[in-house]
């Protein structure tokens, strides 16, 4: 996986790109700044804000865990480029497939 930000005086820039499969998969954003604290019942807030994570053990047993962090500010996104669909639903099926 590569990854890279540019900051600029009034921007920012994130890629993020990974090759599986013999393909290059690419995650990019373009934001504005200043970052802000979003109002606590914003659209921000509730994809950002998740106090439990979940997960499966190596014996296979479901995993619940609770997850603390500071307020994190966000940037006001100005543009988004996902090219990463193939990717996913492999891991999915991997990750989801019976043993």
């Amino acid at each position: 996986m590569r990854s890279a930000v540019v900051a600029e005086p009034e921007s920012i820039r994130v890629e993020h790109s990974l090759t599986f499969a013999g393909r290059t998969h690419t995650m990019r954003a373009a934001a504005g700044l200043p970052a802000y604290l979003p109002a606590p019942e914003s659209t921000e807030t509730f994809f950002k804000e998740h106090h439990w994570g979940f997960g499966k053990a190596r014996s296979g047993a479901p995993l619940r865990y609770h997850v603390w962090h500071p307020v994190w500010e966000v940037y006001p996104v100005r543009e988004l480029h996902l090219e990463w669909g193939a990717s996913w639903r492999r891991c999915a099926r991997v990750s989801s497939s019976p043993k």
